[in-house]
């Protein structure tokens, strides 16, 4: 279709109320839909739009009002995606850009991330051996909070009463370059406000937790 006969389409139609304003699908014609694309390849799979096509796109949605959402239609929307999948594919591609936008972000802004979770009473995962030693700390009736929130940071484990902080680093992740630097800082961050830091690493917690934590509590003392 030439820009001609879309000039006239449009022009023809402009004013016009769509035959579907306002009439909402049923669920089983929903189910229909989605029952005859099962196992159907999209056509623009692998197809990336080419620059023009992105410049047309930005400039039609420039100034258009986009959100927030009703209630209502959220939930509209969350129905919408029940009994969807991701592949394996996309699923690792997805986690690859959050764990590269997450790691680009300084320490304050992750907390103010993560300050809307904690405000609402949510808890962040805890690995199997932070819960390892939290089992061993709950055996010995010494009183201890999880992710204390702390500067820029949230500190695995807090022992008010000895004024001790515990982190638990995984084998893995903290011996990345940017963990390093991280736990370098909550290091000098600790010692400036006199907060005694331990690091118990994954190896020896997994050998022998009340061992790992015997070792943070003298070391404390």
């Amino acid at each position: 279709m030439d820009d001609t006969t879309r000039l006239k389409v449009s022009m023809a139609k402009m004013g016009s109320i769509p035959w579907n304003s306002g009439k909402r699908t049923s669920r089983e014609i929903i189910d229909k839909l989605r029952k005859s694309h099962i196992g159907q390849i999209p056509w623009n799979k692998g197809l990336a739009c080419s620059q023009e096509t992105r410049d047309k796109i930005s400039k039609t949605l420039t100034g258009k009002k986009r959100g927030p959402f009703t209630k209502e239609h959220r939930q509209n929307m969350g129905a919408g995606r029940i009994g969807m999948t991701f592949s394996e594919s996309h699923r690792n591609n997805i986690s690859r850009v959050v764990r590269e936008h997450y790691a680009q972000m300084t320490p304050s802004e992750r907390r103010e991330l993560a300050r809307p979770l904690f405000e609402a009473g949510a808890t962040i995962f805890q690995s199997s051996i932070e819960k390892a030693v939290i089992k061993i700390l709950r055996e010995m009736n010494i009183p201890f909070e999880t992710q204390k929130p702390f500067d820029s940071f949230f500190i695995d484990i807090f022992i008010p009463s000895k004024n001790l902080a515990i982190e638990c680093n995984g084998e893995y992740w903290h011996r990345l370059p940017d963990r390093r630097v991280r736990d370098h800082i909550l290091r000098r961050r600790c010692m400036e406000d006199g907060i005694k830091l331990v690091f118990l690493w994954e190896n020896e917690i997994k050998y022998n937790a009340k061992e790992a934590v015997d070792k943070a509590l003298r070391m404390a003392a």
